[in-house]
């Protein structure tokens, strides 16, 4: 179950990622200094930075989900024990990294 769900995942992160670089870009092109501040104000508080937490989290697991897939496309990691290990492999490498980045950031 855990895999298909990762095959899922997967495939829905990069838009979740997406929508974060469509909302940077608005806010840099707005000339606006009024909606630059309320921007700014937004991605400060609790639920913006929950946000920013949420896709750097989706950029993690879109990163290593996309190395998995390169050994499966090698031929490698195609019995269910290695397909489970990998998939929680992702998870646990997603979940550290972005603690890490958001710790030090």
């Amino acid at each position: 179950m855990l895999l298909w769900k990762g095959v899922y995942d997967h495939r829905r992160m990069p838009l979740d990622a997406h929508q974060q670089e469509i909302w940077r870009a608005v806010v840099y092109f707005t000339k606006d200094g009024r909606r630059m501040c309320a921007a700014r104000a937004f991605l400060t508080g609790w639920f913006g930075v929950l946000l920013l937490i949420g896709w750097s989290a989706a950029f993690y697991y879109h990163l290593f989900n996309g190395i998995r897939h390169l050994f499966w496309d090698a031929g490698y990691g195609f019995e269910k024990t290695q397909a489970n290990a990998s998939a929680w492999a992702v998870i646990v490498l997603t979940v550290l990294l972005t603690l890490g980045y958001w710790l030090t950031f």
